[in-house]
C-alpha cells in the first residue's frame, strides 16, 4: 500500500556537493549561479556585446529575471521578497558578473563567444535541462508554501489562487524581464511580448507547460491530503502520479526547449526541402524549353 504522506519534494539545499573553506556549497547554489550566466548571457545579447555594459543595469537584470516572478507572487500576498531572504543571491551575481565581464569575456569578440557557447547542441542541454528542472522545483516549491498560508489563514481560495501564484512565479520574471529590457536596451516596445510569447500567445510552450503543471501540482496536493485525511481510497495509477508530481513538473518543463528545437529543425528542414524542390523545377522547366 503507497504511504498516505504529502507530496514527495525535492530539497535542493539537502544536496550538499563539496564544502570550500568550511563553507558547504549546495546543489541550489550552483543552479543559482547558473541561472545568473543565464542572466549574463541575455545582458550581452541585448546590449549588442557592447563594452560599455553597466553594473547597474546588469543588476536589475539579475534581480528582475532571477526572482521577478516569485516577487510578483509574493507582492499579491504580502510577503518578504524573495531576493532580499538571502545575502547568497546577490553576492552571487556581483561575482558572476566581475568574473565574466572584467575577467573572462572583456572584448566584444569574447562577449561573443560566450553567448555562442550557450547556444552549442551539446552545452546547450548540459546548461539548459538542469535550469529548467530547478524552475520546476521552484514553482511546485512556491505552490506548496501557498497553499499552506492559505489554509493557515484560513482563505477561501486554497486550489485556484495557490495555483495562479506558482503559475505566476514561474512566467513573470521572463515577462518583466522583457518588458524592462524592450523599453531600457533595446527601445522597442513591441519586443516585451512577442520576444515572450513567441509565435503564438495561444500556442506559447512557455505559457502552457506552467500552466498545466501548476494546475496538476496543486490538484496533486489536495489530492494526497485527502488521502491522508482518508476522505479517499488510495488507488495506486492516481496516486503516485500525484505523490510524485515534482517530476512530472520538472519533466513538462525540460521538454519545452527539446520540443521548440524539434520544431525549429523540422521547419528548416521542410524549408530547405521546399527550396531543393523549387530549384529542381525550375530546372527541369528550363531543360524542357531548351
Amino acid at each position: 500500500m503507497a504511504p498516505t504522506t504529502l507530496l514527495h519534494h525535492i530539497d535542493l539545499n539537502a544536496y550538499e556537493l563539496l564544502t570550500i573553506a568550511s563553507v558547504p556549497i549546495t546543489l541550489f547554489q550552483v543552479l543559482y549561479i547558473l541561472k545568473h550566466l543565464f542572466t549574463t548571457k541575455r545582458y550581452y545579447t541585448a546590449s549588442n556585446y557592447s563594452d560599455n555594459v553597466n553594473i547597474f543595469i546588469a543588476m536589475l537584470y539579475y534581480i528582475i529575471n532571477g526572482e521577478g516572478g516569485g516577487s510578483l507572487a509574493k507582492l499579491l500576498i504580502g510577503q518578504p521578497l524573495p531576493f532580499i531572504s538571502s545575502d547568497f543571491k546577490l553576492a552571487s551575481a556581483l561575482i558572476v558578473w566581475f568574473i565574466c565581464t572584467h575577467l573572462l569575456f572583456r572584448s566584444f569578440k569574447a562577449k561573443q563567444f560566450f553567448v555562442k557557447a550557450f547556444n552549442l547542441p551539446f552545452f546547450k542541454y548540459i546548461f539548459i535541462l538542469p535550469h529548467e528542472s530547478r524552475r520546476a522545483i521552484a514553482m511546485c516549491v512556491n505552490i506548496m508554501a501557498f497553499i499552506k498560508l492559505a489554509k493557515l489563514e484560513g482563505h477561501a481560495s486554497t486550489f485556484i489562487f495557490p495555483a495562479f501564484l506558482g503559475f505566476l512565479s514561474a512566467i513573470g520574471g521572463g515577462l518583466l524581464m522583457n518588458v524592462f529590457e524592450a523599453h531600457l536596451v533595446k527601445g522597442q516596445e513591441s519586443y516585451a511580448w512577442s520576444n515572450f510569447l513567441g509565435d503564438s500567445s495561444i500556442t506559447s510552450l512557455k505559457i502552457q507547460i506552467p500552466f498545466i503543471t501548476s494546475l496538476f501540482y496543486a490538484l496533486s496536493y489536495h489530492y494526497i491530503e485527502m488521502v491522508k485525511n482518508e476522505q479517499l481510497e488510495i488507488i495506486d495509477w492516481l496516486y503516485y502520479p500525484c505523490y510524485y508530481a515534482i517530476y512530472i513538473c520538472i519533466l513538462g518543463f525540460v521538454s519545452v526547449p527539446i520540443i521548440n528545437d524539434v520544431k525549429e529543425w523540422l521547419t528548416s528542414s521542410l524549408f530547405v526541402n521546399k527550396q531543393t524542390a523549387t530549384v529542381a523545377s525550375n530546372d527541369l522547366q528550363k531543360v524542357k524549353k531548351e
